[in-house]
């Protein structure tokens, strides 16, 4: 840790005595990938100062609820904006555009990540662009439309990610060079740390910052002493960021630590294409894990014409499946809700509930009628006049039964919250809406079972992750939410959605 940096900026900056040291300020301290059960324990063992410390001082909410699918970069959205995710204007990290003619498939792992920030919808400001006048920062996010300066670590990010496996470390030991080109997970938040005090002392009016290594670690090697090995450390990292900030004198600065999506693990992998293959001879082409070389998104829509359906994974324990319309001009255009618009569809569906490894089934009757589904049950949504209802047709396959749920009442968004924020599936019924109610939605939307994940043979390097997110669980669903600052006031809150913190923060600035 390059501790020389951040004394060398504190002479520089209290020699300028900077006149915009008072000036309504907000850090984000984003945890990729921050697991409430593990912070949790870690805090209760007393692992975790400098967290526990500003649970005790500010606004920390227990069960925060992040977006469906709970994943990074798409996440990130209801913070910066104060509005769902699912009015972002795309719909993951994958996802597949019908109104292209060309680069249908958006994905924007790897290098054409860029595409993320120019595929949002323009109706919703981020707020970055609130504060076109200031200078504002980020560090490690793609979904950062209107920052300033924005810095990324990526190949740091890769070469830790996969630290422990035997060709890094050899690349590692290369005299000379090899530390220096291949670090591990502790270097890297490290190395975050040292961008985020170089911003700091420009006294940024907005300042994101993304610690990324539980997220990337965890999907690697799944759940393991390193996990909270890295928790620790940032946590350690965080109090040097914030320390530092006090001692430029930046006294309205407030810091919300957040995060993006929980992580569960993984042990087993299946392709649904493969189960489609072998069951109803569909072909299906599986969007590919990351862009390494190609940076255009530009694959004509003709060039689809041969398949029947494509698949993409989103966190690696959610897909999404669109199907080709048959006998319809435009036939990747239009939206599929049941048998007489694609003939396989009751099919597909029955498929994959007798599928090992697939919790759930959605599909929608309508963009305002949407059912999830397993063998035992079905579970409708309808969206009438801003209300919800839940209908239950055999077992509840959210299982709110045991919550003496109202079903059939006409329920607003806030009480659905309030029902639900303790159960297994968190606000899982205004999440599938959100997600379902579009023209660009999915046919149909799988999210797996416990220890399963949909990528099997997909990812680069390791072929086959051992943890993942992206699904409905509450595991990954919640996390914790802190702030801390001038204009917050110690309080304990239940239950809070990613973008009511998202508003509270931006309400801060105005």
């Amino acid at each position: 840790m390059k501790y020389w940096v951040a004394n060398l900026l504190l002479i520089i900056c209290t020699c300028c005595n900077s006149q915009e040291s008072s000036q309504t300020s907000i850090s984000y301290i984003l945890i990729d990938g921050l697991v409430k059960d593990h912070f949790e324990r870690l805090r209760a063992s007393g692992k975790l100062p400098c967290l526990d410390s500003l649970v005790k001082r500010g606004l920390y909410v227990e069960n925060g609820i992040t977006s469906f699918p709970s994943m990074t970069g798409y996440a990130f959205y209801p913070y910066l904006t104060g509005k769902p995710a699912y009015e972002s204007g795309v719909f993951g990290l994958r996802w597949f555009d019908r109104d292209r003619r060309e680069g249908n498939l958006r994905n924007y792992v790897g290098r054409s990540n860029i595409y993320m920030n120019e595929d949002l919808s323009l109706e919703n400001s981020t707020i970055f662009e609130l504060f076109p006048d200031d200078y504002t920062a980020s560090i490690n996010s793609f979904l950062n439309r209107g920052t300033k300066d924005s810095r990324k670590l990526g190949w740091s990010l890769t070469t830790s990610k996969y630290d422990d496996l035997s060709y890094f470390g050899k690349l590692k030991k290369i005299p000379i060079f090899g530390n220096h080109i291949f670090i591990d997970s502790y270097e890297n938040e490290e190395q975050v740390l040292d961008l985020a005090l170089k911003q700091i002392s420009q006294n940024p009016k907005v300042h994101w910052i993304t610690f990324p290594t539980l997220d990337a670690r965890y999907h690697v090697y799944g759940y393991d002493e390193n996990y909270d090995l890295l928790l620790t450390h940032i946590d350690s990292l965080i109090q040097v960021y914030i320390d530092y900030s006090i001692k430029l004198g930046h006294s309205n600065r407030h810091f919300a630590i957040i995060s993006d999506h929980g992580m569960t693990e993984v042990g087993e992998n299946i392709d649904p294409c493969l189960i489609l293959k072998d069951s109803l001879d569909l072909k299906i082409e599986r969007g590919r894990s990351t862009n390494l070389r190609k940076l255009k998104l530009d694959t004509p829509i003709s060039k689809l014409e041969d398949l029947d359906a494509y698949f993409v994974i989103n966190g690696n324990l959610t897909g999404y499946l669109y199907f080709k319309s048959l006998g319809k001009s435009n036939s990747w255009k239009q939206r599929n809700y049941d048998s007489d618009q694609y003939p396989l569809f009751d099919s597909t569906i029955e498929v994959l509930h007798n599928s090992a490894g697939i919790e759930f089934v959605i599909a929608s009757k309508s963009k305002s009628i949407h059912e999830i589904s397993n063998r035992k049950g079905v579970g409708q949504i309808r969206f009438e006049d801003e209300k919800f209802r839940y209908i239950i047709s055999g077992v509840d396959p959210l299982g709110y039964e045991s919550q003496a749920f109202p079903y059939d009442s006409l329920l607003t968004s806030d009480q659905l919250l309030k029902l639900t924020y303790a159960s297994k599936y968190p606000d899982a019924i205004v999440k599938i809406h959100g997600l379902m109610s579009h023209n660009e939605s999915p046919d149909i939307v799988m999210c797996s079972k416990k220890g399963y994940d949909f990528g099997k043979d997909y990812e680069i390097f390791v072929s086959n992750y051992k943890g993942g997110h992206g699904g409905l669980h509450r595991e990954m669903m919640t996390v914790p939410m802190i702030l801390v600052g001038p204009k917050v006031k110690r309080e304990v809150l239940p239950y809070l959605r990613s973008e009511d913190m998202g508003k509270l923060l931006i309400d801060i600035l105005k």
